[in-house]
């Protein structure tokens, strides 16, 4: 197929937004962006992520460019996640992207981390709160816990 293009791209005409989520707040990342300008014409973008600048304005001139690895900043996926904005700063066509990578910062593939499941407590004792009973709610939650498995 000889009108197959090189590349996908994404296009908007302000700005280009991706969201990632699950993101371990204690690890570092960093991300690298490719874009492909097809149409040849003058085009500026920037990055930002979760509004801060990650890469100043630059050119997109025609063909491949490429941003490489920048580090972003621990408290901006404190939540575990981030916001990541392509913008055009300048020039005719549409804000544009044609691949953005994320990464774990020194991630070591022999040693990846372990997958968060949801710890359940067992309780070490036997317990049985005290019920509030409110007038005004005709129920009651009474809270207990005991040791091991509770049929």
């Amino acid at each position: 197929m000889a009108n197959t293009p090189h590349e996908t791209i994404a296009k908007h005409p302000s700005e280009v937004i991706y969201r990632f989520t699950e993101l371990n707040p204690k690890a570092e990342y960093e991300i690298r962006a490719k874009f492909y300008n097809q149409a040849g014409t003058y085009l500026k973008q920037r990055i930002t992520a979760d509004g801060s600048l990650i890469a100043p304005d630059f050119d997109l001139p025609a063909g491949q460019t490429e941003v490489g690895w920048s580090a972003l900043p621990r408290g901006f996926y404190s939540d575990g996640e981030i916001e990541v904005k392509i913008s055009k700063s300048a020039g005719d066509p549409d804000a544009m992207i044609s691949q953005l990578w994320l990464r774990e910062a020194n991630f070591d593939p022999a040693h990846p981390p372990s997958r968060r499941q949801n710890e359940v407590q067992i309780p070490e004792e036997h317990a049985l709160s005290q019920n509030f009973s409110n007038p005004f709610n005709p129920s009651t939650t009474v809270a207990f816990g005991g040791p091991g498995e509770i049929f």
